[in-house]
C-alpha cells in the first residue's frame, strides 16, 4: 500500500495526501480554484515561503510488496528543505529515504510527515 503524508503549521490547516507511484512534487497552491496535475501535492496555505511550484518532491518506487520513498529538494526552490526533528538541511544535489514516520519540513513553519 503506498503512504500518505500529513502538512501541518501555524500557517497550514492539517491537510492529508495520497502519494502516487512515481515523482509526487509538493508546493503552494497559488490559487484555490486551481486543480492540481496527477504528480503534484499543493499545500492550500497562507505560507509564502513554501515555494509555488514546488518545493521537494517525493519519488515512491515500488519495491516488491512495498515502496521506497526518496525525498529531494527542487533545484528551483528559493527556501530550504529540512529534515527530522533536527531540521537540517537539504542542499539541492541531497536525496533522503524516508520512513514511515520520517519528519521533513518546508516553509516558515509547515511539518509534513509520511505516515501508512
Amino acid at each position: 500500500m503506498i503512504s500518505k503524508i500529513v502538512a501541518q503549521g501555524k500557517a497550514t490547516s492539517k491537510q492529508t495526501f495520497t502519494l502516487k507511484e512515481g515523482f509526487n512534487k509538493i508546493g503552494r497552491r497559488s490559487d484555490s480554484e486551481m486543480k492540481p496535475a496527477i504528480d503534484e501535492v499543493l499545500l492550500q496555505t497562507e505560507d509564502s515561503s513554501i515555494h509555488r511550484h514546488y518545493h521537494c518532491k517525493i519519488q515512491a518506487i515500488i519495491n516488491g510488496n512495498t515502496y521506497d520513498y526518496i525525498l529531494t529538494p527542487c533545484e528551483s526552490a528559493t527556501n530550504p528543505t529540512f529534515i527530522g526533528q533536527e531540521r537540517h538541511q537539504l542542499h539541492k544535489l541531497d536525496a533522503v529515504y524516508l520512513n514511515e514516520n520520517s519528519v521533513f519540513h518546508i516553509g516558515e513553519d509547515t511539518t509534513i510527515v509520511l505516515t501508512k
